[in-house]
């Protein structure tokens, strides 16, 4: 009979596993556990009511009559579903991730009280259940399995269990096909970056070059956790960079307010007012500079927080065996190190040019 963990390794699991969940189920807008959780094609998801208002205010005044807008993490550019609907619409449209739905409802089924079968039937719920039985699916405290279970049952897998070892026990529902009623989707056409079932390849995809199963496909990729590591030291070497860019436009600042303070020293009223002037454009060229500085290196923080947060939840699907999953985690992966690079390009090209260093090239290379 397999024995259980102590009692400190199962707490100590459980508190990182409740801290992954969290992650996995906060939206990037509200920080809270996502509601009705809709996902862009860039494969981030955010609450329904959150992504509406976010759409809401981004696509609105001289930008309302754009048909489009940036992903709030990544800033890839989307399109909406229906784009003849109001814009209040829009967030409705996109695909519901039911993975998230799916990780929400084991969280709630995890605070659920395990109970002992047999007791359970005679009524008696307050008797925790303390072992678990793979071989018929069933919960028993110590008495009931003595007592019923041992009577039948011979070379059983029996296991001691916890709230939190219970949960590894539930298998992994199988991602269920939207158009044909019951078929599992573990077919992926690379051709059209298209996840279905063994109907929908059939009867769209017959013609594709590259049809496999998902796990054959995941099997084959490249291992993602260089590409997480290498966008993640570029991303912390340019957090590096603008720190020392708002220390640079500091130290700029001092030393123009020093000139001032000189130039007072030899022109008496003239100077008084000009050192005025001059003080106030320098404290807004700083402010102005800074606040460019520092929304890039939010930009850069919560991407780098994205990439690390799928890169986690890539290696947990993978565990779990997956593959649908792993197949949009490692698409969304995709698109985050798609985004990186356009963000590289949209700093290189907006950028002060006082400030040669953060060139894309330079920043790559020095990563």
């Amino acid at each position: 009979m397999a024995e259980g963990g102590s009692s400190q390794d199962n707490l100590a699991y459980d508190n990182d596993t409740r801290l992954l969940v969290s992650r996995l189920l906060e939206c990037p807008i509200c920080l809270e556990q996502m509601r009705q959780p809709k996902s862009l094609p860039c494969l981030h998801s955010f609450c329904e009511e959150c992504l509406g208002t976010y759409i809401a205010t981004d696509v609105s005044g001289e930008m309302a009559s754009i048909l489009s807008f940036p992903c709030p993490v990544c800033r890839k550019i989307t399109f909406p579903v229906k784009p003849s609907e109001d814009k209040t619409k829009w967030a409705q449209h996109f695909s519901t991730n039911y993975h998230i739905t799916r990780l929400i409802d084991r969280l709630k089924r995890k605070d659920t009280k395990l109970i002992c079968g047999p007791c359970k039937t005679t009524k008696n719920e307050e008797n925790p259940a303390q072992l678990y039985c793979k071989t018929n699916g069933m919960l028993f405290c110590e008495l009931c399995k003595s007592k019923f279970h041992d009577v039948v049952h011979k070379g059983c897998d029996i296991t001691h269990i916890t709230q939190t070892s219970m949960q590894h026990l539930e298998p992994v529902s199988p991602a269920l096909c939207p158009t044909h009623s019951g078929q599992e989707m573990d077919c992926y056409c690379e051709d059209h970056r298209f996840v279905g079932c063994n109907k929908c390849i059939i009867t769209e995809h017959r013609q594709c070059g590259s049809v496999k199963t998902t796990k054959e496909y995941i099997e084959k990729q490249i291992n993602m956790d260089k590409l997480f590591d290498t966008a993640s030291n570029s991303i912390e070497r340019i957090v590096q960079t603008f720190d020392s860019q708002v220390d640079t436009i500091k130290r700029c600042q001092d030393d123009g307010l020093e000139d001032i303070q000189r130039l007072r020293l030899r022109i008496n009223s003239h100077l008084d007012r000009k050192q005025v002037e001059i003080t106030q454009q320098l404290n807004t060229a700083y402010k102005t500079e800074k606040a460019k500085v520092d929304l890039y290196k939010r930009k850069f923080q919560r991407l780098r927080a994205s990439m690390l947060n799928t890169k986690e939840s890539l290696r947990m699907a993978l565990l779990r065996e997956d593959y649908t999953e792993s197949i949009e985690l490692y698409q969304r992966g995709r698109a985050e190190t798609e985004a990186f690079d356009d963000l590289l390009d949209e700093l290189e090209k907006k950028h002060s040019p006082r400030s040669p260093s953060i060139t894309k090239s330079n920043l790559v290379t020095k990563c």
